[in-house]
């Protein structure tokens, strides 16, 4: 059963899209918990060698890249296709920076990486804790497709290279970039190459967002790709990320194990569990603290420790985010939650058909470096993607972007092409305005230097289904699509789409009553179904009916992100009839037959029910008291289905407390049980229990409960019981009232 939620997050739910943004260069977290070290450490590298460098340690097999997947360095590949060169002379390599006419004076690109590492030689020796790893990175300095990498020691100051992004279709053009120097260690193991950027119209655009991955050839050699800018650059100014080190990381991902944190008891977080928004009990002090519903926090983030980079300094250049089928609420709400975090929400388009996997398609459409890389995490009718460029491509191999996209680590995102409408130049950042089109393969690796992925290989996606029906028998729409099973994003995900599917009929009516029937198919396990009727001021206009559909992500990650075991979401169903009219009732008064009783008697509640717009009405419910009834003050309760459950979770704690995958199915079931049209009587009994650990102790004399309470025991949740009758009704009931009655041994009889 679905409560009561508060505090709306319409769309961009996505509990779903939270792990740790690397914002790249100052007061940022790294995916691996270090900071990032300030951009004072910008080191010029001379152009002859006056001054010894300082030497740099890295990690052991740190340039020791590995072979691409199925071409193994040992049989290199020279494929044309991969070439560095788009030269008007005919596809010549890009020209050394001593030939350029704007660096007549430079000295060859090898001399000053080369000669400053020599003078530094011994103090390399005594510091680097690999030196082989430096003779195997040397080995490999020539990739699989025969272009050979720079290493950043052979970067000096005054190197023009040639780059290549899409400005418009698919058919990358070349740009320069001319090399102002290095920054060293602005991360364990990271460095960035500061450059200036200039051709292909960049002088008047700046850096342009969805340029992230451009390739960087110096002399023929691919040192990286741009990646990094600042906000309002008077000059097109980038930062370079090492080729060498976006293979190193991205070879080396891990999976992102995304899953609760289980609490001191060993059991899953109860806010992780909560549909309806329940009070915690009592706390050491005597006070009471309110946890807001799961639903309630779901957002598409990038981490939830992001910080968003401030205007002075240096931040990944911003990532258009193309978002096909969604309506222009959902997408400003996004937009407003991800754009401090560097994501682009923009209205894109599709790029024709719906696409599907198909091996073939990599061999008619192949990517190529400067091309557009997609990397998307729903397709179908809707379609949210990020659009960077590729940097390299070394058979199935693809590296692109520089930087990370939602820090997933180890994943499956959809790797697509695409292609560019047009640049849109704006003061604050100038953006790529495209779509992507055709499945390519897979991107496995979403690290903190660059996104990469297999060519040919299918994502495995997990199918969503939405059918809405305005009236009961009216028309209904029915949207498809397929989302990435990460289990970071898959609730922010689902709950976006959710949120999409339900802005595309348009605003709702303020007085609506929603039939819903949602299905979560776990894989193994029975499906867990949402079947009920929602009415009332909570369900008044879209939000509300937002704050239900979240219902059905908050499941969803609950079970993708639980810490007993791997859990696989089949997939997702959801049906929502929306009638225009308001079907709710308020409880407005009780009524007793008596205020004192005997054991054994009939408890008779008349209660007054006053329906949206309608004349009065009253229900009668009857219970009988239990022969066995202690004497004493009790409270006659009738409420909704709400304030019975919150009722239920403070009266016996151990129900949310999940300690294994099957206990957390049930807690979402024992919520989804009760229906909102049923109107409940509830008596709260003096019998009272403890639970400690996993065993409930309902009855306990007075002289045990404070033994088993006391601070040298283990800790123990009292636990009540209340006597419960349920009503069906024909409208959704909202709200309670309470009468105080006696329970004597025998009743007194006037003469």
């Amino acid at each position: 059963m679905l409560g009561k939620l508060s505090h709306i997050v319409v769309t961009a739910a996505l509990s779903i899209w939270a792990a740790s943004f690397p914002a790249m260069i100052a007061g940022a977290i790294e995916p691996d918990g270090q900071r990032l070290r300030e951009p004072s450490g910008f080191t010029e590298v001379p152009a002859a060698p006056t001054r010894p460098m300082q030497p740099v340690v890295r990690p052991a097999g740190h340039f020791a890249p590995k072979a691409a997947p199925g071409n193994p360095s040992s049989k290199p590949l020279v494929d044309p296709r991969n070439s560095p060169s788009i030269s008007k002379a005919g596809g010549s390599r890009p020209a050394a920076s001593g030939s350029d006419a704007d660096n007549s004076n430079a000295d060859s690109p090898a001399t000053g990486g080369t000669v400053a590492h020599r003078a530094n030689a011994n103090d390399s020796a005594a510091t680097d804790p690999a030196p082989a790893a430096a003779k195997e990175a040397d080995a490999a300095a020539t990739d699989a497709t025969g272009i050979e990498i720079m290493s950043v020691d052979e970067v000096k100051p005054g190197m023009v290279g040639i780059g290549k992004t899409v400005l418009e279709g698919t058919e990358p053009v070349e740009f320069k970039a001319r090399i102002l120097g290095v920054l060293r260690r602005v991360s364990p193991g990271r460095d960035i190459v500061l450059c200036r950027l200039s051709g292909a119209n960049l002088e008047y655009t700046g850096v342009i967002a969805g340029m992230s991955g451009s390739p960087i050839y110096i002399d023929g050699k691919l040192l990286g790709a741009i990646a990094y800018t600042w906000p309002f650059n008077k000059e097109p100014i980038a930062g370079i990320t090492p080729f060498e080190q976006m293979r190193s990381f991205a070879e080396s991902a891990t999976a992102c194990d995304d899953r609760c944190t289980l609490t001191a008891e060993g059991s899953m977080p109860v806010e992780t569990l909560d549909l309806v928004g329940f009070t915690h009990p009592a706390t050491n002090d005597g006070s009471k603290r309110s946890t807001p519903a799961a639903a309630d926090r779901l957002s598409l983030n990038r981490s939830n420790s992001a910080v968003a980079a401030r205007p002075a300094e240096m931040q990944p250049i911003a990532l258009p985010l193309s978002a096909s089928g969604f309506g222009p609420r959902t997408i400003e709400e996004m937009r407003r939650r991800l754009q401090p975090l560097g994501l682009l929400p923009i209205a894109g388009g599709s790029g024709g058909q719906k696409p599907k996997f198909d091996p073939q398609t990599v061999e008619k459409h192949p990517l190529k470096p400067g091309g557009v890389l997609a990397a998307s995490l729903v397709t179908g009718d809707f379609d949210l993607s990020g659009i960077g460029t590729v940097t390299h491509v070394a058979g199935k191999r693809v590296w692109g972007w520089g930087h990370p996209f939602m820090s997933g680590g180890r994943c499956q995102y959809m790797l697509r092409n695409g292609r560019i409408h047009i640049v849109n130049p704006k003061q604050d950042v100038s953006t790529k305005m495209g779509v992507s089109e055709d499945i390519l393969g897979v991107i496995d690796a979403d690290v903190s230097t660059c996104i990469a992925g297999t060519l040919g290989q299918q994502p495995d996606l997990m199918p969503m289904s939405i059918v809405l029906q305005y009236g009961e028998h009216g028309k209904q729409q029915r949207y498809a699509c397929q989302v990435v099973r990460h289990p970071k994003l898959l609730a922010p995900l689902v709950a976006t789409v959710l949120a999409g599917a339900l802005e595309s009929g348009g605003n709702l009516d303020q007085e609506i009553t929603v039939d819903m029937n949602a299905v979560i198919r776990p894989e193994g396990l029975e499906p867990i179904t949402i079947q009920d009727r929602y009415s009332g001021h909570d369900m008044a206009g879209s939000r509300g009916v937002q704050r239900l559909l979240n219902q059905v992500a908050v499941i969803a990650d609950g079970l993708t992100r639980n810490p007993f075991q791997t859990v696989r979401v089949q997939s997702i169903e959801c049906r929502l009839v929306i009638m225009p009219r308001r079907t709710s009732a308020a409880v407005t008064s009780l009524r007793l037959n008596s205020d004192v009783f005997e054991p054994g008697e009939t408890l008779r509640a008349e209660v007054t029910l006053r329906p949206y717009k309608s004349a009065p009405v009253t229900m009668n419910l009857e219970m009988q008291l239990h022969d066995s009834l202690p004497p004493g003050q009790y409270t006659a309760t009738v409420c909704d289905a709400t304030v019975h459950l919150k009722n239920v979770f403070l009266e016996q704690p151990r129900l949310l407390i999940a300690r294994s995958l099957g206990e957390i199915v049930n807690v979402y079931r024992l919520q989804l049980s009760e229906k909102r049209s049923t109107l409940f009587l509830r008596i709260l009994t003096h019998e009272s229990g403890l639970s400690i650990g996993e065993v409930n102790l309902p009855n306990l004399p007075a002289s045990m409960r404070a033994a088993l309470t006391s601070k040298r025991a283990s800790p123990a949740h009292p636990i009540r019981k209340a006597h419960v009758v349920r009503k069906p009704t024909s409208w959704v009931i909202e709200g309670t009232s309470s009468l105080p009655f006696k329970v004597v041994a025998r009743k007194q009889v006037s003469g």
